[in-house]
């Protein structure tokens, strides 16, 4: 009911000409997989493939990130509307050139029921209402209608391809050159700028810059930091150790460089209170300090430090000793996606967090035949929101609760197929997989082959 009285009173906006573009700088892609991931949860409740690509890793250009949300937010809620479980919604981010100009090309792709030929010219029209057979999934007729304006506002175009029984796809042309204002740039000049995809960005499928807080009291110290590793990491600053575990709280950053001695709370205590909390005791930490004694050190450790490095220090040691643990880190991560037997504590680096995977196989391992078994059911049972679950899961093994469901459940598929005799359509129902097209197409994405090829090969 909120939604819809919100889209009203921009249909309202609208209709009175009030509303103009607030154009600021900013990385498209990056604020396009943020929106992504709102809705990834969702998608995976329904069993739902959620998936996003993009051809350049980076795309700074002028929009206007609030329509530019409500555009998205709106096309993913009605793919989702429209889409059954098992079927696929896919994002895919592009760049293309329209009659010499260059565009930001957004496709959303779904399976779900299509739209009618004679409908797709409109359905982008005010309160028009789709003929479908679905009466329980009827909108008001202004969400598309409002994208549609948005889009426009921004000088942009969208269409729709679509076939009754096999999904749609709605293309989104933004054009990169939109001219924002000096205080507003947010990058060097008003033009997009883009970073390809390397070869190792590819692999690892866009994979999103590192977050790094430094705690630090000395403010010159703290601004030095932030300016040399910028160019590296996505920066957040604290200037004492209350407010560096009030951030790492909120933001969940992937490692943390904090100062020993500071006013407030101090980087032991800090440090101590951090790794003693479920929900970050994942997250390494650097001490640095200017106390060089032994018992320093005995007590930094104690506290549950990662590493501890003395003042005055070199600024490339601190860099290699970053790099080191962030390494670390994605190694258990692979751990988890290379072997079938999943070993807690060889893909933890606490046993905070190896009882917690403990925890979560054993609830995922009691529930392997219920297909309905969801995110916010394992989240209930582990005493975590679904969002703190998320970040946590990320941090640890790189996967969304619902990728570890799914992954554990293939990874039982893979054994059985090794050690037992049951025929596929079996293990698909045993591993809770309701129908063996959906089963055989995950299983391949997670193994490389099909279930088939997988008992064959494991028999040589």
């Amino acid at each position: 009911m909120l939604g819809l009285i919100n889209q009203l009173l921009d249909f309202r906006k609208l209709e009175m000409g009030g509303e103009k573009l607030k154009l600021s700088g900013n990385d498209f892609v990056k604020f396009a997989k943020y929106v992504y991931f709102d809705f990834k949860d969702v998608a995976e409740n329904k069993s739902i493939r959620f998936t996003f690509e993009s051809d350049v890793r980076q795309l700074f250009m002028g929009f206007d990130k609030g329509k530019i949300h409500k555009i998205i937010n709106n096309l993913y809620s009605n793919a989702l509307k429209f889409t059954s479980e098992e079927g696929y919604i896919t994002t895919t981010v592009r760049l293309v050139q329209e009659n010499g100009r260059e565009f930001v090309r957004l496709d959303i792709e779904d399976t779900g029921c299509g739209i009618p030929d004679r409908e797709q010219q409109t359905i982008f029209e005010r309160f028009y209402q789709s003929e479908n057979n679905y009466p329980d999934k009827t909108g008001s007729g202004i969400g598309l209608h409002l994208v549609k304006e948005y889009v426009e506002l921004h000088s942009g175009q969208i269409s729709v391809s679509s076939k009754v029984g096999e999904g749609s796809v709605f293309s989104v042309f933004i054009p990169t050159d939109l001219q924002v204002a000096g205080d507003n740039a947010g990058m060097e000049d008003t033009h997009a700028s883009v970073s390809p995809l390397s070869s190792e960005t590819e692999t690892n499928n866009h994979q999103e810059q590192k977050t790094l807080l430094i705690v630090e009291d000395n403010m010159e110290l703290r601004h030095f930091l932030a300016e040399q590793l910028d160019s590296k990491f996505d920066i957040l600053q604290a200037a004492d150790g209350k407010q560096g575990l009030s951030i790492a709280q909120k933001k969940s950053p992937d490692l943390i460089v904090s100062d020993l001695m500071m006013p407030v709370l101090d980087g032991l205590e800090m440090c101590q209170r951090l790794k003693n909390d479920i929900h970050t005791s994942h997250i390494p930490i650097i001490l640095l300090t200017a106390r060089l004694s032994d018992e320093t050190k005995i007590e930094s450790y104690k506290a549950g430090a990662d590493s501890y490095i003395a003042k005055p220090f070199n600024f490339e040691v601190l860099l290699t000793r970053i790099e080191m643990l962030i390494e670390q880190q994605e190694k258990h991560k692979k751990l988890f996606h290379k072997t079938i037997e999943i070993t807690p504590n060889s893909i933890t680096l606490s046993s905070l967090d190896e009882e917690l995977i403990k925890k979560a196989l054993l609830f995922v391992e009691k529930n392997m035949d219920n297909s309905k078994y969801s995110v916010d059911e394992l989240a209930s049972e582990l005493a975590f929101s679904r969002r703190q679950l998320s970040r946590k899961f990320q941090s640890i093994i790189g996967l969304s609760p619902g990728e570890f469901i799914r992954s554990v459940r293939l990874k039982r598929a893979a054994q059985l197929l090794k050690d037992s005799q049951y025929n596929i359509s079996e293990i698909a129902w045993m591993v809770g997989f309701s129908t063996i097209k959906y089963f055989n197409l995950n299983f391949k994405e997670e193994f490389g082959v099909t279930p088939t090829q997988y008992r064959l090969e494991s028999m040589k």
